[in-house]
């Protein structure tokens, strides 16, 4: 995820954040595996 600055026509990075998926849940439809983070990348952008 990342914060964006923009002005002027110029757009300024101002902070990353990688977003890991650290669990693993089942889909309910396919039954197949899938990766989930521990927090929503709403909730690293309020932080």
């Amino acid at each position: 995820m990342t914060g964006l600055y923009y002005s002027n026509n110029v757009s300024l990075p101002v902070t990353f954040q990688l977003i890991s998926k650290t669990e693993t849940v089942i889909d309910k439809k396919t039954g197949k595996p899938k990766r989930k983070s521990k927090m929503t990348k709403n909730e690293y952008y309020i932080q």
